[in-house]
């Protein structure tokens, strides 16, 4: 059997770009096991960004507020490089293996004057050092997370259009308007990419043209991820529903209901994870939708959740504490404490052995005790079922 990083690196061979998202599973973190703290990097100047991680060099690039950026060390925290190009950061940062792409918006505003517009930027900086490679402006801000593949750069703005730059040149390769706003994370396997706009139509587009390929139209606005698994992309929409369309023709297969708007849905081994603002995690079959449980959090949940084997970590916006379920039956396996109101909207990410949550006080790595440094301190995990209110209907 292949090993899930040999696969996926034969993925982009073949078609040339990094299918992204969804996340990959966390092959190594067990939330069925105690976590302890490995190292935290503390600021006042936290984001509901999600963080990049390059996992060749072992770096995690947070975005904080006021256009910074830092460069930490995975294993460790060390703080490597610090980069203040202005602004702020308006969408989440991709990386590769020698450059971060980050996407701000710098407001020209002067005290006593009138307003100037808003100048949109995004730029290339240089993986081992924060140094701008190249900058580009463009007319509108970037919103969701930006996409590197191994040609291009996908960003998706304010204005309706979806642009692809050069990665080497922050050269326009093509600009695509669409209409509507975007605020969804793009999808791009296989030569193509998929993203939903605040009028809730879904777009397939050829990755290397611009070229509109299909569309399909929800009731309600797309603002979470989408997600694929063999030829079916899934993706929730403000109209309650889950929708599995034919990623070749965007031909409906079927819809789920849940009972309020869907914000986030993953692909796991067995079923479709689907996070709803009605508080609910539902988890769906993928031949027909059919609701096989579903659980309630302390709040909602936003952010695309971290897939493992057989469970799934979440962020609630409320309470203190990330939730992983089993997703087996949804029964609680852990919840991280880590601190009342302290839980951002950024999702969740995972190194070999590390489990990385931004909360609004910074930046916290965690590892299974079995890999626990001797005096460190350990986590409080919670393993009751009684911490919050939870719900099961199979």
């Amino acid at each position: 059997m292949l090993r899930p990083r040999l696969f996926l690196f034969i993925i982009v061979l073949l078609s040339g770009v990094v299918p992204l998202p969804p996340p990959s599973f966390a092959r190594e973190v067990s939330f069925s096991r105690p976590l302890s703290i490995r190292w935290q990097y503390t600021t006042d100047q936290a984001t509901h960004l999600t963080p990049a991680f390059e996992s060749d060099s072992d770096l995690v690039f947070l975005p904080l507020s006021r256009g910074i950026l830092v460069s930490l060390q995975a294993r460790d925290g060390k703080l490597l490089w610090q980069t203040d190009p202005g602004g702020e950061f308006s969408a989440s940062p991709a990386t590769d293996s020698r450059r971060v792409y980050v996407a701000s918006s710098e407001s020209t505003n002067i005290v006593g004057r009138s307003p100037l517009p808003v100048k949109a930027v995004i730029r290339a900086l240089g993986l081992q050092s924060g140094v701008t490679i190249w900058r580009l402006q463009l007319p509108t801000s970037l919103r969701g997370t930006l996409v590197a593949t191994s040609r291009a750069v996908f960003g998706a703005g304010d204005d309706g259009k979806i642009y692809a730059l050069d990665k080497d040149s922050g050269r326009i390769l093509w600009a695509t308007h669409l209409g509507g706003k975007f605020t969804s994370h793009p999808v791009v396997c296989d030569e193509r990419i998929y993203l939903g706009n605040d009028l809730g139509i879904l777009f397939a587009l050829d990755a290397n043209s611009g070229k509109p390929l299909w569309r399909y139209r929800t009731r309600g606005a797309l603002r979470g991820t989408a997600s694929l698994s063999g030829q079916i992309l899934y993706i929730g929409s403000a109209d309650n529903y889950v929708y599995a369309l034919n990623r070749e023709s965007g031909r409906l297969l079927w819809r789920s209901r849940t009972g309020a708007e869907v914000q986030a849905v993953a692909v796991s081994r067995n079923g479709l994870v689907v996070a709803s603002l009605d508080n609910f995690i539902y988890f769906l079959s993928f031949g027909r939708g059919d609701r096989l449980w579903k659980r309630q959090m302390p709040g909602r949940v936003t952010a695309v959740p971290l897939i493992t084997e057989n469970s799934a970590l979440f962020t609630p916006l409320a309470g203190d504490s990330c939730v992983a379920l089993n997703l087996s039956d949804g029964k609680v396996l852990n919840s991280v404490i880590i601190g009342d109101d302290n839980n951002t909207a950024a999702a969740p990410i995972a190194s070999d052995t590390l489990l990385f949550i931004t909360t609004r006080r910074g930046l916290t790595a965690f590892e299974n005790n079995s890999n626990k440094l001797a005096g460190q301190q350990t986590q409080k995990i919670r393993t009751s079922e009684k911490v919050f209110r939870y719900k099961k209907i199979v």
